[in-house]
């Protein structure tokens, strides 16, 4: 598999400028402070991350990658072709950067959707982090019981056209496959790895897109008194990275409609993210928690490290 994340070398020297390109970068630089250009060079310190799904980004990757994999390698320059995420990724001007980018590339997992979400106030207190970020955002979300009637899936209309003409699942496979090769919206071929079972496939129907909290879930957590107009936009959102997954059919199934209490990934090196996922999303949404869920993610996060947590925005 050598579009794999995990095949590509690390690049832990810079070139040396030899001769001539040495006086055609002195040139450039003298032209460029005679004209008021400022030339700023990638930060010589840390090459940059490679995600498990096969993106790059800038930074040592822990918060970045959490909701791409996972980091699979630090260290590593940024790869021909490869997409670029995270707000710190790629600010050169072309002078001492591999890909020449004149600017950062905005992460299409956190940028999908309707605008950004307007800040909230009640996230004053919390923050991105690890395991104690993600305690203090899980206690802030309300413990209730769970409503025990009246869900129907077809109350959650998903897999709806987005705005780029791509179905919900059409646009979750092409994100989140290792490689792709498509027509438009339509995937032709491809490589995918489910972190809940670490399974790979090349067939695209092998595969289903998970919803984090399953539609079930988010029901008797708060959603039966939604409208349905924001049941959908729940059941479609791209707009936060954690809430849909693409994962192998059998685990997904395997899953069910089940919360963390009940069902947790046979990947236990995935329970981190996860956990943390499902907390974002429950948050994201304003949906409550049983005791039994709160208590169990609790109990689980003790053992996660204090990084790889990012608050998501709440829901519009």
């Amino acid at each position: 598999m050598s579009s794999r994340s995990h095949d590509i070398r690390m690049h832990g020297a810079r070139n040396r400028l030899p001769g001539t390109s040495r006086a055609l970068t002195l040139l450039t630089v003298s032209i460029a402070v005679s004209f008021g250009i400022t030339i700023v060079s990638a930060s010589p310190s840390f090459a940059g991350s490679i995600c498990r799904d096969g993106t790059w980004t800038a930074s040592e990757g822990s918060g970045t990658c959490s909701h791409h994999g996972g980091v699979a390698q630090k260290g590593v320059s940024q790869p021909n072709g490869a997409t670029v995420i995270g707000s710190g990724s790629s600010s050169s001007s072309g002078i001492g950067t591999n890909s020449g980018t004149s600017a950062s590339t905005p992460d299409p997992l956190e940028t999908a959707g309707s605008g950004v979400p307007a800040p909230d106030p009640a996230a004053s207190d919390l923050g991105s982090g690890g395991r104690d970020a993600a305690l203090a955002v899980l206690a802030s979300i309300p413990t209730r019981p769970a409503i025990t009637s009246g869900y129907a899936r077809s109350k959650f209309k998903h897999w709806i056209t987005q705005p780029n003409g791509c179905s919900t699942r059409e646009a979750v496979l092409l994100r989140d496959a290792v490689s792709v090769n498509s027509q438009g919206c339509r995937v032709v071929s491809g490589e995918w790895f489910s972190p809940y079972d670490r399974t790979t496939s090349s067939v695209a129907s092998r595969l289903d897109i998970d919803h984090m909290v399953p539609l079930k879930e988010a029901w008797v957590s708060g959603a039966s008194a939604w409208s349905a107009s924001r049941r959908q936009a729940f059941a479609n959102d791209l707009g936060w990275s954690g809430s849909l997954v693409a994962v192998s059919a059998s685990s997904n199934r395997s899953k069910g409609d089940k919360d963390p209490a009940r069902w947790m990934p046979t990947n236990t090196a995935y329970w981190c993210t996860y956990l943390f996922d499902w907390i974002d999303v429950k948050y994201r949404w304003s949906l409550s928690v049983d005791a039994a869920e709160k208590s169990t993610i609790t109990r689980d996060l003790a053992t996660c490290p204090d990084d790889g947590f990012t608050l998501a925005p709440r829901a519009e």
